[in-house]
């Protein structure tokens, strides 16, 4: 992966426009959640950016193929933990927003991703590639969900 023609933006001097809720920003956020898990963000990506469960199939074939240690090291000490992470707030969230369809499934693929950790760090790279397939549904199941608790309410 190449990152030397990557710019950061760095955001300051935030304005603060309107009093709004938590729960009402995250209920906010949820149609762009969708769009995301759609491959459709209004963020521009680089071309060739991956996502969801296309990402998580490639990358079952990348590990198939065999990792380098530096790929391998970032998912078992960065990625996986920060994945877990965000689903794992992403269903306590969904749950808190009274959405428990949505929340059941993001708590799955919480556990799901974080069963990688062990097979990534020993090795285990069938494993890994197996767990990786079985993630890759679970995001389509996720939007699936998004959108059938937004025609509800």
């Amino acid at each position: 992966m190449e990152y030397l023609d990557t710019s950061y933006v760095m955001r300051t001097g935030f304005v603060r426009v309107r009093e709004t809720p938590v729960e009402q920003a995250l209920r906010d956020s949820l149609p762009a959640a969708v769009r995301w898990l759609e491959g459709r963000d209004d963020v521009p990506v680089p071309p060739g950016t991956l996502g969801g469960g296309t990402a998580a199939l490639r990358l079952a074939e990348q590990v198939e193929s065999g990792l380098a240690e530096g790929v391998r090291g970032m998912l078992v000490y960065f990625a996986v933990r920060v994945g877990v992470r965000r689903l794992a707030d992403a269903a306590a969230w969904l749950e808190r927003l009274g959405l428990p369809e949505p929340a059941a499934v993001a708590w799955e693929q919480a556990r799901v991703l974080g069963a990688l950790q062990h097979p990534l760090a020993t090795g285990d790279d069938e494993a890994a590639a197996a767990g990786l397939r079985r993630l890759a549904p679970g995001y389509d199941r996720l939007r699936a969900a998004l959108l059938a608790a937004g025609q509800r309410s």
